[in-house]
C-alpha cells in the first residue's frame, strides 16, 4: 500500500495551515512542495528494498489498569479513580516495501465519585456511585520506521468521540468492563473490591475525527547477525490534531528499542524486546508526559506484552475527569498486559 502524492499534498496543505494558525509562521508553497518531494522518497521503496522482505500480518490486543498484583501486597495500588481502565486493539500489516499500515481500536476510561451517597450490601461489600467518561479513537496509521531509511513518517487519522453514555456492551465498553471486573473479583472471594456504579454526567457526547503527522529520525546503534541483537534508538515530533474542542496536541516522542530474534532451531525462534519510550502531548492548557517501558516476549509467532507507564503533568480538561489518585495526589502508574499474534510470519 502507498499513499498517493495527491492525497499526501492534501495532508501537508492541512498540517501546514494548522501550524500557521498555531505559531503565526508561514509556511510557503514552495517549502510544502519540497517537503511532499521528501515524503514521496520515504514512501517510495527501492525495488532492491523490496526483496527478501516477507509481509507479516499481526494483531495486538492489550488491557490498562491502574491496579497492579504486586500493590495488593504493598498497599500502593491504584483508586480506580481517574484513568483507571482501557484496552488497545490493533491489526497491523507489513508490507515488503517495510511500510506498516495498522487498523486500531483504543478506550480508556476515566471516572470520578459524584455527590451520590454510597452503600454498602447484606455481605459488606461497598457500592461507590461515579461518573465516568471513555475516550475512544478508532482509525487506521501509516508509517515507514521499518524502513532502513533514518528518517520515517507516522500518519494516522479517524474518528475520536468521548463518551458520557451508559452501555451493555461488555466487549467495547471500558465502564461495563470496569462493573464486571470488580464484580467477578468479589465473587471470586480473592479479596473485597468496591462496585462500581457508573452513572452517566448528563453531557451530551462528542464525536469528531482527528488527523496526526509526525515525522522522526531514527539510528540502528548496532545490529548484530542480522537481528540475533539489535539496538535502535528515535526521536519523533507532530501534530495531532482533532476536532474535540481542546484535544488537539503538538507530540514529541523519544525511544530506544532492544530487541533479539534467536536462531531457528526447527521450532521457530524466540523473539524478545526491551522499548523504553517518553511521550509528550503539549496541549493548549498545559502539558502530560508519559515515559512508558513495554516488555515483549515469547515465541516468533506470538508473544506475551507487559508494560507500564505513568502520566506526569495535569490531565487536559477535555477529558473531564483525568484526576490524579484520591490518596498520593499524583497520577497512578498503569499496567498494562497483553498479547500479540503473528498470522503470517
Amino acid at each position: 500500500m502507498t499513499l498517493t502524492p495527491h492525497t499526501l499534498f492534501f495532508v501537508i496543505l492541512i498540517l501546514c495551515s494548522s501550524f500557521e494558525r498555531a505559531t503565526g509562521s508561514e509556511i510557503t508553497l514552495g517549502q510544502g512542495l519540497k517537503l511532499l518531494n521528501r515524503i514521496k522518497e520515504l514512501t517510495t521503496a527501492p525495488q532492491s528494498d523490496c526483496q527478501n522482505n516477507p509481509a507479516e500480518l499481526a494483531v495486538n490486543m492489550m488491557l490498562i489498569n491502574d491496579n497492579k498484583p504486586w500493590s495488593l501486597a504493598d498497599g500502593a495500588q491504584g483508586d480506580d479513580m481517574g484513568h483507571t481502565h482501557g484496552y488497545r486493539l490493533n491489526f497491523s500489516y507489513l508490507n515488503s516495501k517495510k511500510q506498516r499500515v495498522v487498523i486500531f481500536l483504543t478506550n480508556d476510561l476515566y471516572t470520578e465519585f459524584n455527590d451520590e451517597p454510597s452503600w454498602r450490601n447484606q455481605d459488606g461489600i461497598r457500592f461507590a456511585p461515579q461518573f465516568f467518561a471513555e475516550e475512544i479513537r478508532a482509525g487506521a496509521s501509516f508509517d515507514t520506521f521499518d524502513r532502513d531509511d533514518p528518517i520515517y513518517l507516522r500518519l494516522g487519522g479517524g474518528i475520536h468521540r468521548m463518551n458520557y453514555s451508559l452501555s451493555d456492551d461488555m466487549l467495547l465498553s471500558t465502564a461495563k468492563q470496569q462493573t464486571e471486573f470488580h464484580h467477578a473479583v468479589n465473587q471470586s472471594g480473592i479479596v473485597p473490591f468496591n462496585e462500581r456504579v457508573q452513572r452517566s454526567n448528563g453531557k451530551e457526547s462528542q464525536i469528531g475525527f482527528f488527523a496526526s503527522a509526525n515525522v522522526g529520525y531514527k539510528r540502528q546503534v548496532f545490529n548484530l547477525n542480522n537481528g540475533l541483537l539489535e539496538l535502535i534508538v528515535y526521536a519523533d515530533a507532530g501534530l495531532d490534531l482533532s476536532s474535540i474542542p481542546d484535544a488537539s496536541a503538538l507530540v514529541v516522542n523519544s525511544g530506544i528499542r532492544v530487541s533479539s530474534l534467536s536462531p531457528n532451531f526447527g521450532l521457530g525462534r524466540i523473539k524478545q524486546s526491551l522499548e523504553l519510550v517518553s511521550e509528550n502531548r503539549f496541549y493548549k492548557e498545559g502539558m502530560q508526559s508519559t515515559p512508558r517501558a513495554t516488555i515483549l516476549i515469547g515465541h516468533e509467532n506470538a508473544q506475551l506484552i507487559i508494560g507500564y507507564e505513568k502520566d506526569i503533568g495535569e490531565g487536559p480538561q477535555y477529558r473531564l475527569y483525568d484526576n490524579p489518585n484520591i490518596t498520593t495526589g499524583k497520577p497512578d502508574d498503569m499496567l498494562t498486559v497483553g498479547l500479540r499474534f503473528a498470522l503470517s510470519p
